[in-house]
């Protein structure tokens, strides 16, 4: 067996350059064939740790939330920018051939090493730009040695800006976040709980339920979508 083509990084440094000009990928037909590398090996993991509540302790689909990310990207340039950064982490190239069926990678041992990158991709995601104000919850997680100087990286201002312009607006945000909320029936895509919002408005006409008709139980808890 050939020598196992993805290994730990040190850290996420210089591998997510928001201000990075030239063209990552020299024509159309290799951004195809890296978009559908991305696509299969997110699918493969999507599909093995189903449903969400069973397989994760902290209640999130965390292959999910990396393909959302790209999917929602604000431009096909961030989409190309979040392709490298998530080739990077997992220390694949994007455009070698290599998938998780080839003989390179099929080693039990050798996916679960894959796993353990694409989770802490999503781990530093979620907690470190989609949920920078987790810490008002009192539950401040402590990032990993391989994202610590990411972490870093991201806290001064200009990365911040970097990273605004990466997704997009607060405006753009807010109205893409209004229309996802109604197309996905005001539950998360991710965990599935049903817009807190969206809740205390119903509550006012009983009885209240969600979109699919479920009456919906003012004594659960609901999760703001927005």
């Amino acid at each position: 067996m050939a020598a196992p083509s993805h290994r730990h990084q040190s850290s996420l440094e210089g591998i997510i350059d928001f201000s990075e000009a030239d063209p990552i990928f020299a024509s159309e037909q290799q951004r195809a064939q890296a978009v559908g590398r991305f696509r299969r090996i997110v699918e493969h993991f999507e599909n093995t740790e189903q449903p969400a509540s069973a397989q994760y302790g902290d209640g999130y689909n965390r292959p999910a939330l990396i393909r959302l990310t790209f999917e929602y990207a604000s431009s096909p340039e961030s989409q190309d920018k979040f392709l490298k950064a998530f080739f990077q982490s997992l220390a694949l190239g994007m455009n070698d051939g290599i998938g998780l069926n080839d003989s390179e990678v099929a080693d039990l041992r050798e996916v679960a090493d894959l796993r353990e990158l694409l989770f802490s991709f999503a781990d530093h995601l979620i907690y470190h730009f989609f949920l920078p104000l987790r810490a008002a919850t009192g539950k401040t997680p402590q990032p990993t040695p391989t994202y610590h100087t990411a972490v870093q990286q991201v806290q001064t201002q200009d990365k911040q800006q970097r990273m605004q312009d990466f997704v997009g607006t607060p405006e753009r945000l807010a109205a893409l976040r209004g229309l996802c909320l109604t197309r996905d029936r005001h539950r998360c895509v991710i965990t599935r709980a049903f817009d807190y919002s969206s809740v205390v408005q119903r509550l006012r006409q009983p009885p209240a339920r969600d979109d699919d008709g479920n009456v919906l139980n003012p004594y659960n808890d609901y999760s703001h979508l927005e």
